[in-house]
């Protein structure tokens, strides 16, 4: 019998816990026996409740207490298993907590919780409503309720007893590179549609159908331009930079009015700086252009378990690669054929790699470090450490995702140069390229100076309009930070 159908059954024992004390008055007060005959009333109450305590008072017998005794039984055997329930949660917290990676896990979202106590091996679920400023003694916390405001009011009623600890903060719908610097370097955010873009690309990048190809256009198309089609797109456009002559296309299908003006002007922009890519938008639903999305050379359905365009798709036989998003556990390419692959099932990524990013997030520190380095024009100490984190600690959430989003690309740049596709002139193009839609993605635009309050900046131009000193900074200037940048990839 699984858990769901013992906690339904616990909860339906609970509430007729007051079922024996009727049948018990019944049977000892109305009714009796040829022998004893019946009770007063508080003397048959004083009866049923010793039945609760496996005592019987009386010798009267029928069928009322009858049913009043094995009722009574289920009662207090329910009472004393959630008692040894409570101790035994009790002791496994008690016993993760002594653990460095012990993790306390708030959430309203069972398939969440369940996934990440089945990846992080001394983690348990936590309960906020305990104590009123104090959540569970492990030495990570990992708050993801549904609502934003709920996860940030909980942090923020438990600060104090957060302190030095690690906390990871889901935020879905707050965008993070819009929040000030914080004053709690273990305060972490992350965002479970950014999550999945990020595991997609990774598992499912394009690196070999672009670099050495023959095919002039690679054409990608976005299905729907929900949370998690605008994360895929987003992602995707920051990091899918491999070449100065590259041309991809992003098709994109089910952007509302906002979202095609802001798409409309990044890609203007984009080509006016670098000339490469293209974002194109399309009208009414994806499944009305199934023959269009016929000619793509990869179709990412990312509607939600649209399984009538998926089957449609196939209907009229598309050729292409077909990547479906399902958050369930069971996976399509399993049912369907095999140019069809499923993606975005919460078990793959709630994971320590995607959600405390331990590795990226020390890349990024690196790369920030570097930069600080080459404006103060010199090398890396021995023991930069210390420097290097409180460096990080004073960024703003903008500048913390300019520098993961470097760390993240990097292992391209590094697999170009290592396979001999680019030159370091090339590397430093495609750099200045990425860096360059990160910000358009972030609305900034061309100005004549930095404005961080307008979102302008002097450098949002083609790399060639640069200056040689501008140029070389797309390139790693601490030999001994590259080696450790290197070393985490």
């Amino acid at each position: 019998m699984n858990d769901g159908a013992l906690t339904k059954i616990r909860k339906w024992i609970i509430r007729l816990a007051w079922v024996p004390l009727i049948f018990g008055v019944a049977g000892y007060h109305f009714v009796g026996d040829a022998v004893n005959g019946t009770m007063g009333f508080m003397e048959s109450l004083y009866a049923t409740i010793a039945l609760y305590f496996m005592n019987p008072d009386s010798d009267i017998s029928n069928i009322y207490v009858i049913a009043a005794k094995y009722t009574s039984f289920l009662v207090v055997a329910d009472v004393m298993f959630a008692v040894f329930e409570a101790l035994q949660h009790s002791l496994q917290h008690i016993i993760s907590n002594r653990f460095q990676d012990s993790t306390a896990v708030y959430t309203d979202n069972e398939d969440m919780r369940r996934a990440i106590t089945d990846h992080f091996r001394h983690s348990y679920p936590g309960d906020t409503e305990r104590h009123q400023y104090r959540l569970e003694n492990a030495k990570d916390h990992i708050i993801m309720f549904e609502d934003d405001m709920k996860n940030l009011e909980i942090y923020k009623r438990c600060r104090e007893n957060l302190s030095g600890r690690n906390v990871y903060l889901m935020l879905n719908n707050t965008d993070p590179f819009l929040m000030k610097k914080t004053d709690d370097p273990n305060l972490h955010f992350f965002n479970i549609y950014e999550m999945m873009a990020r595991k997609y690309w990774k598992d499912h990048d394009i690196y070999d159908k672009i670099i050495g190809s023959e095919e002039d256009v690679f054409r990608i198309a976005i299905t729907d331009f929900g949370m998690a089609g605008e994360a895929l797109f987003r992602y995707g456009y920051m990091n899918n930079v491999y070449s100065s002559k590259q041309h991809i296309e992003y098709h994109i299908w089910g952007a509302e009015e906002y979202q095609k003006r802001t798409l409309e002007e990044i890609n203007e922009k984009a080509r006016e700086i670098e000339g490469c890519d293209d974002i194109i938008l399309h009208e009414g639903r994806a499944i009305d252009a199934a023959l269009e999305l016929r000619e793509m050379s990869r179709i990412i359905i990312s509607g939600l378990d649209d399984r009538a365009l998926l089957q449609e798709l196939l209907h009229i036989g598309v050729k292409g690669e077909i990547y479906y998003f399902s958050d369930r556990n069971v996976s399509i390419d399993e049912i369907y054929r095999k140019n069809v692959i499923s993606f975005g099932q919460i078990k793959s990524i709630l994971t320590k790699e995607y959600l405390k990013r331990d590795i990226l997030s020390r890349q990024g520190m690196l790369f920030n470090y570097d930069y600080i380095l080459r404006s103060e024009g010199k090398n890396a100490p021995s023991d930069y450490e210390k420097e290097m984190k409180k460096a990080w600690a004073e960024l703003d959430g903008f500048l913390k995702g300019s520098n993961l989003a470097r760390a993240d690309h990097y292992w391209i740049e590094k697999k170009l140069l290592d396979e001999g596709w680019a030159d370091i002139k090339e590397i430093c193009i495609i750099e200045h390229n990425r860096w360059c839609r990160f910000h358009l993605i972030n609305r900034w635009t061309y100005g004549e100076k930095k404005d961080k309050d307008n979102r302008t900046h002097p450098l949002l131009v083609s790399f060639d309009r640069l200056s040689k000193e501008e140029q070389d900074k797309d390139d790693i200037y601490d030999p001994e930070i590259k080696k450790e940048i290197e070393k985490l990839i």
